[in-house]
This record gives C-alpha cells, structure tokens and sequence, in this order.
C-alpha cells in the first residue's frame, strides 16, 4: 500500500515516512536509510526526515553521523524540539556541558513542557547536581503531577540531599503511581525505623 502511495503520488513525503520507519523497527537499515534519503530528494528542507536519519544512525551506534543529523534538522528547525532532541543526543555521548546548553534553550522556548524539565532533571542526576535536579523534577511533577518516574527520580535526589521521608514518600507516590523499577533493597533502607514519614502529602 505505501508502495503504491509512493508511485501514484511521488512528491508526498508521508509513505516514504511511515515506510523508512517500519524498516528502521523492523532492522532494514540500509533499506530505511535508502527511503529517508529519497525523501530528502524530493524536499531536502524538511527538518524531520533529517531527525529520521539521525535516529537511525544512533540507533546503528554510528553517534558521528547521527550527530550530523540532529544538527541538521536543528539548522532548519530552531525550535524547542530540536534543541531537546539534541540535547538527549549530546547527554547520551557524554557531551553534558554542551546538552546542558541545548536544554536550556529548550525550556527557554517552551517553558510548560514537563519533559524537559525531566530531561534537564536527569542530566543534573547524572552530574550530582542534586538541588537542580530536584528543582527540575519539582517543576516537571507540577506540570505533569501523574508520572510516576518523576517522584521516584525526585526520591534519590531527596535521599542524597538528606531527607530520607520526604524521599519514601517520594517512592509510594511512584509505586501508587504504577512504577515498576523500584529498587527493592533502597525501598527497605527508606523504611528504616526512626524514620517518619512528613506530614504534608501534597506531592
């Protein structure tokens, strides 16, 4: 069908889309790559068929080329977006100074999305910069206060910032939440008697 598509309409980039994308989840590599680059032939300044093959090629491992990519599309789509998504790009190649900047001009330009700030929030975990990565998550759970990972990340921050109930409180929010990857034996050192849990549970 999305053959047929290409045939009877060839400048309509959408089944060339949908197609190098089966290809891509179903491993068809070289065969994905060849459909987003037809594609780029027929409108070479769509940022998203440049996102496309970006994320092939990290998906690849070839983080050199995919760089190239996720740089291109933020060339011709300056937008939050694009910012974010090389940013997780930047972050997922240790590059953390430089998606750290990514972040922020993504969250500059589009402040109520919640996951940025949990994106932003994650490197900041990773770097061991718990306040601002509790601050993020603070943030993120105020936009967005259903997700469960959210409370649980917010959990470590809390345990590292010395606050062992607000960070078990942290835990059973998540896990009332439906989050699955508790870490068993860190739930039990929350637990810990002589611990209580705070009396405000607005979280």
């Amino acid at each position: 069908l999305l053959n047929r598509s290409m045939t009877m309409r060839p400048d309509f980039l959408n089944p060339y889309v949908a197609l190098g994308e089966m290809q891509r989840t179903a491993g068809q590599y070289d065969q994905s790559k060849a459909t987003f680059c037809k594609a780029i032939k027929i409108k070479s300044d769509e940022s998203s068929l440049y996102l496309e093959l970006a994320i092939l090629y990290y998906v690849v491992k070839d983080n050199d080329s995919a760089g190239i990519f996720f740089r291109k599309e933020l060339e011709l789509d300056p937008s939050s977006s694009s910012h974010g998504n090389y940013g997780n790009y930047l972050e997922s190649v240790d590059k953390n100074d430089s998606a750290l900047m990514e972040y922020n001009k993504s969250i500059a330009m589009a402040s109520s999305n919640y996951i940025l700030y949990a994106n932003r929030g994650k490197l900041y975990k990773k770097l061991e910069r718990w306040n601002e990565a509790g601050r993020d998550f603070d943030t993120a759970i105020k936009i967005n206060p259903d997700i469960a990972e959210l409370y649980y990340l917010r959990s470590q921050c809390d345990t590292q910032k010395g606050n062992k109930p607000l960070a078990l409180q942290d835990v059973e929010k998540a896990i009332s939440l439906g989050y699955k990857d508790v870490n068993e034996s860190y739930y039990e050192e929350l637990k810990t008697p002589g611990y209580k849990k705070p009396v405000d549970t607005s979280y």
